[in-house]
């Protein structure tokens, strides 16, 4: 079971990038916190060290912190920088 929940994470987190809408972002959060009807919340979360994360608050600040590193312009290369800012 951990091993699914440790894949699943990794899975979801894989699809994240700069081009992940604010929506798509708060539609995660809020399933991570139990507050989407729509969908099961997701009750456990791992983080990188493979530790359970249970805790509302930090479930988001995981995701959030993640996204962050994912969407951070460290990630773009020196040339696309220069022709887009």
């Amino acid at each position: 079971m951990r091993n699914a929940k440790k894949e699943h994470w990794r899975a979801h987190c894989s699809t994240i990038n700069k081009n992940t809408t604010s929506r798509d972002l708060w539609e995660k959060t809020n399933q991570m916190l139990g507050r989407n009807n729509k969908t099961k919340p997701i009750s456990v979360l791992l983080d990188k060290n493979g530790a359970c994360v249970t805790e509302s608050s930090a479930k988001a600040n995981l995701f959030a912190k993640h996204y962050n590193a994912v969407s951070s312009d460290t990630n773009l290369s020196e040339s696309f920088l220069q022709h887009h800012c």
